[in-house]
């Protein structure tokens, strides 16, 4: 620390000379203050501090400090001596220097403000005062104190210098040490000379599984990658200081404490320090979105394996044929292998690929004569729940095709009646539906197909066995069929599926009613043997299709998605989703005509400096007058860029706020607008050319256009957008980074990044101050934006004590509904004056 302060002073033998006779330090003030030296004795200036400390301790604040610790006065009195006789002595090097430095930091540790350092040398000098004028001449006793005087200016200039700079240092150490554990992703910081890790974050600590920074500090940069790809890591790193790249593809570290390789994604960035330079990675850990994205697509497979196999199950004429397609799309689906299989034979009924023992498999069965479904794929991964259900799904509707094919002709003459709970089977009941439907529209009622799923069947099956199961399904049964009504219908579709319809007045009020009551009945507990048991089901429902398959394909849809949800919960499949995608493509048709009809205007919403409350900008936002209704952009917005609108109705955005700001300008009224920009229409070559011409047409009102990008678009391709920032930048074009701290912006890219402003997102603003982690990622950004030069913005304010909390936290503006909601621009210009 005393190193790094007398570097701040650019102290060296030359700076304490001029010190010295900046306090006019003469060879003969030295001499005399020798000559006392050599007359006072050791003995006597032991003698001479124990009024200066009982004077201090008569202080509290001093006391505290003093009394911290046994025997700490007597090792300051010894002190005190030696500083007297070296102060004597005239040796006032830059060594000497540094002692008085220290003294300052000394001070400024234990909490020794100036203004008692500076009182304690009054008294020190007033101890010391006695002895000189025992041991001097009375003809040199002035000149012999006004020296001693300039040592004491001179020693005491050095300690404030060494507090000061002290408390400096401490406060950056602690304000970057807290803005660097508040970003998430692991942060390290290397020297770049020695290519060895100076810091690192707490998340860091994390990543790496260590304890504390000591086990990471002063090692090489790649030790924190897995040996096996130091090598290629170290090239690409190398690389970066080369040519300053980016942000890397997938690489790894290796946690330490369990040996795990990490995928990471990192960000470079460079600054530098007291003459050196450091390179700063941003690693963000990226198991879970990998994770993620593979189940998703997992999944996406095998819902489309889903959909295929539905359709084979009612096209298949053979049992040769349904196996044959079964197994070929399911392995179409992602698998290695998949085989059909009969309970005991070695040999499969159906297969392709090949098997391997290494390979995970999961074996489904498929409700029919012993047959079970065997898939395998290459990963080691286990198969998640998710897929299980899937797979247990692929398995049902094979089996229920098979049923059809064996046994179609006797179903629809015997097999009335499910056998083990009897109750009608699925054929049966599905049959009933043309009579249901026939009488329900010569009635004027509604019908309701209801399909109720019992949770968690499998793992019963697994516990108890199928027979003792099979008990438990006939008491469910018995329990459902005591709830239904007699006009109503009830049939067993599935191994643990139940069919229900239901014709009434209101059909979707029956139904909530229904299953009410059937969820009361099934809270009293079931017993296999010993064992209580409390079941819960699913249920879908459906009603008003046009066709009978709808009514139950509909029903399944919606069980479907109440098993995604977890369980225990009902989902009501209506015409809703219908209706919204026939409503989309209606918008789509009138947004094409809207352009031409000017039905398109613009609202303006507030953007206030906190500082001084007033109005110094708007922010333009996209409205749609269809046919008298207002349309928010939520709805349409998205729509113009499916359907490569949003660049013609960008460019009348643009021209409309120029207008706007003109019409403003010749009344008075001087504000800039920022619009706001597609990420679509940035990926257009020469968008900032283009922009500028669109800019420089528009007359006047150009000058006050602001240009506003989301964080998301920004980093879709940051080396093209600070290519873009720049030109606007170079034009005079404020531009803002819209919803910062949604996205993923790397330190490094963001001091890059030639922006006027960050407009920190609503989500974060929301809930401040009660939810501190909120507030603190607030702080964090303002900090952040604070050290890149760059202005802040805050959206969604909507109360006073936001307002206020924010400019305490030094942000620069606010825009949300406390200060005004988005209105057209004759309430914006009534609003403003």
């Amino acid at each position: 620390m005393i190193e790094r302060i007398a570097k701040l002073l650019k102290l060296s033998e030359e700076e304490i000379k001029r010190r010295l006779s900046y306090v006019s330090l003469s060879e003969e003030d030295i001499g005399l203050l020798r000559e006392l030296s050599g007359k006072v004795s050791e003995e006597k200036i032991a003698e001479l501090f124990g009024e200066f400390y009982r004077h201090l301790l008569s202080f509290e604040e001093m006391r505290k400090i003093l009394e911290r610790e046994e025997g700490l006065i007597e090792r300051l009195k010894k002190a005190q001596a030696k500083y007297f006789r070296e102060l004597l002595e005239g040796e006032y090097s830059l060594d000497y220097a540094l002692s008085r430095l220290k003294v300052g930091q000394v001070h400024e540790k234990a909490g020794v403000e100036p203004k008692y350092y500076t009182g304690a040398f009054a008294k020190w000098v007033e101890s010391v005062l006695p002895v000189i004028e025992e041991k001097t001449e009375k003809d040199k006793l002035l000149s012999t104190l006004l020296a001693l005087f300039k040592v004491v200016i001179l020693d005491l200039t050095l300690s404030l210098d060494a507090y000061l700079f002290s408390k400096i240092i401490k406060v950056e150490a602690e304000r970057y040490r807290v803005i660097l554990n508040s970003v998430r992703d692991a942060i390290i910081v290397v020297d770049l000379e020695t290519r060895r890790i100076a810091d690192l974050n707490a998340s860091a600590l994390e990543l790496l599984g260590l304890e504390n920074e000591r086990e990471a500090i002063g090692r090489d940069a790649l030790w924190v990658h897995p040996e096996e790809v130091r090598h290629t890591v170290g090239e690409k790193f190398s690389r970066y200081i080369e040519k300053g790249a980016g942000i890397t593809e997938v690489e790894y570290v290796e946690n330490k404490r369990t040996g795990e390789w990490i995928p990471v994604e990192i960000g470079y960035g460079t600054f530098e320090h007291e003459e050196r330079t450091y390179v700063v990675g941003v690693f963000r850990d990226i198991r879970e979105r990998l994770r993620r994205e593979e189940a998703i697509r997992r999944l996406n497979r095998l819902y489309e394996t889903l959909s295929r196999i539905n359709f084979i199950t009612t096209t298949a004429g053979s049992e040769e044929e349904l196996f044959s397609s079964a197994v070929s799309i399911i392995r179409e689906g992602g698998f290695r292998y998949v085989g059909i299989f009969r309970k005991g034979e070695d040999k499969a009924i159906a297969e392709e690929g090949t098997f391997l023992e290494s390979d995970t498999s999961a074996c489904v069965p498929m409700e029919e004569n012993g047959l079970y479904l065997l898939i395998s794929r290459w990963f080691e991964e286990d198969f998640t729940k998710e897929e299980i259900e899937l797979l247990r799904e692929v398995a049902h509707d094979i089996s229920f095709s098979l049923r059809n094919l064996r046994t179609k002709e006797k179903l629809k003459a015997l097999e009335v009646y499910d056998p083990l709970t009897g109750l009608l089977n699925r054929t049966s009941l599905l049959s009933k539906l043309p009579t249901v439907l026939e009488r329900a529209k010569r009635d004027k009622k509604e019908v309701a197909f209801l399909l109720l799923d019992i949770d968690n069947f499998s793992e019963l099956n697994e516990a108890f066995g199928h027979k003792k199961v099979d008990r438990l399904l006939k008491e469910i049964a018995t329990r459902l069929k005591k709830e239904i009504r007699g006009s109503d219908l009830i049939g067993r579709v599935g191994a643990d599926e139940f069919g229900i319809i239901l014709l009434a007045e209101d059909a979707g009020e029956a139904a909530e009613k229904l299953l009410r009551r059937i969820r009361n009945r099934l809270r009293k507990p079931f017993k296999i043997n010993s064992n209580e048991l409390f079941i819960t089901l699913s249920a879908g429902v459906s009603s008003f299709p046009e066709e009978i398959e709808e009514l139950y394909s509909k029903a399944l849809s919606a069980l479907q998605r109440a098993k995604e949800f977890g369980g225990n919960r009902t989902v009501y499949y209506s015409e809703t989703a219908e209706r919204e995608v026939f409503e989309k493509v209606k918008l789509r048709t009138e947004l094409r005509r809207a352009l031409e009809r000017e039905e398109f205007l613009l609202y303006y919403q507030p953007k206030v400096e906190l500082r001084t409350e007033k109005v110094v900008g708007a922010e333009a936002l996209l409205r749609w007058n269809r046919g008298g209704e207002i349309v928010p952009p939520i709805k349409f917005i998205p729509l113009l860029e499916e359907s490569e609108l949003i660049h013609e109705v960008g460019e009348w955005v643009v021209r409309e706020a120029c207008r706007q700001a003109q019409e403003w300008r010749s009344k008075g009224i001087e504000l800039s607008i920022a619009v706001n920009v597609s990420p679509l229409q940035m990926k257009v070559p020469l968008f900032a050319e283009s922009f500028m011409m669109l800019i420089f047409g528009c007359g006047e009102g150009s000058g006050s256009i602001e240009v506003e990008i989301t964080e998301s678009a920004v980093m879709e391709d940051v080396e093209r957008m600070i290519e873009i920032l720049k030109i606007l930048t170079v034009r005079g074009i404020r531009t803002y980074i819209d919803d910062f701290g949604t996205g993923y912006s790397s330190l490094a890219y963001l001091k890059k990044l030639p922006v006027y402003a960050l407009k920190i997102d609503r989500e974060f603003v929301k809930g401040i101050p009660q939810d501190e982690d909120n507030l603190e990622i607030v702080k964090a950004t303002v900090n952040i934006a604070k050290s890149f030069g760059l202005k802040t913005v805050a959206e969604g304010v909507e109360t006073r004590e936001q307002a206020e909390i924010l400019k305490e936290l030094g942000c620069d503006y606010a825009q949300g509904y406390y200060f005004g909601k988005p209105v057209p621009p004759e309430e914006f210009e009534s609003y403003i004056r």
